[in-house]
């Protein structure tokens, strides 16, 4: 007899959609500390516009190296910005 295999879901546990919220937020404050929009920070630190918007709504899952790009467009290490994130 064939064994079944457990559905994989891509669904976001409330937790992890809070620490996703919580990142967007922290990128989203930084950002506009650096008086920059979206289109201008997107374009100067090679990421996509959507994408960039998608981080900051804390909406789906992105990349590391998105995320990295990010860092350092808004002049911080991973340390730095993920201090007080839940």
């Amino acid at each position: 007899m064939a064994e079944k295999r457990e559905k994989k879901t891509s669904e976001i546990s409330p937790l992890d959609q809070k620490t996703l919220e919580a990142i967007g937020e922290k990128v989203k404050e930084l950002r506009k500390k650096k008086e920059s929009n979206h289109e201008v920070f997107a374009f100067k630190n090679d990421i996509n516009r959507v994408s960039l918007y998608r981080i900051e709504k804390g909406k789906g899952n992105f990349t590391m190296n998105t995320l990295l790009k990010v860092l350092r467009g808004l002049d911080t290490t991973p340390e730095e910005f993920f201090k007080g994130i839940k």
